[in-house]
């Protein structure tokens, strides 16, 4: 089971059966990888209750739906399946989220997957700083997804780790 969610007014939200994978689908995740993720999850809004701490891209060729993300390994392409599997609730079903532009939905994920896979090879960013040659998961999403004009389509928030409403980290 995936389950779907409306961000803002960018996206279409689907529900769990009607939903089938288009390349340039985001697949935002709770990865529950200790402090790391926990602190993560405290700077980003999530939804309905659901907390984010990594997100990826979705392609699919044919008949192979894989995810291109930036992980520790780097910014690699990962089976939708592998994907899912990564972190699940205690029912078994994975806590992933999907969503879809709205607007040129086709055109502009088609465009940001072509983007994100010249990326594809390039190292992960652990220290979340843009303009390193390194990038992590919403680096890349920000960098693949730009307009006609060449302009990003999302904003780039930094990353402080700090506890939100106070200066403690």
């Amino acid at each position: 089971m995936i389950r779907f969610i409306l961000i803002a007014t960018l996206f279409v939200m689907w529900g769990c059966k009607a939903y089938k994978p288009q390349t340039g689908d985001l697949l935002f995740q709770d990865m529950d990888c200790g402090p790391m993720c926990d602190a993560i999850e405290a700077v980003t809004q999530g939804a309905e209750g659901a907390k984010f701490s990594h997100i990826g891209i979705v392609k699919v060729t044919n008949d192979t739906t894989c995810i291109i993300e930036a992980v520790g390994k780097g910014v690699i392409l990962t089976p939708l399946a592998d994907f899912l599997a990564r972190s699940t609730d205690n029912n078994g079903h994975p806590k992933v989220w999907a969503g879809r532009l709205r607007k040129s939905a086709k055109e502009q994920g088609l465009r940001a997957v072509e983007i994100a896979e010249t990326y594809l090879g390039q190292r992960y960013d652990d220290t979340f700083m843009p303009d390193n040659g390194k990038y992590y998961c919403s680096e890349l999403v920000y960098l693949s997804y730009k307009n006609k004009n060449g302009q990003p389509v999302f904003c780039l928030e930094p990353m402080t780790f700090k506890t939100p409403g106070s200066n403690h980290y």
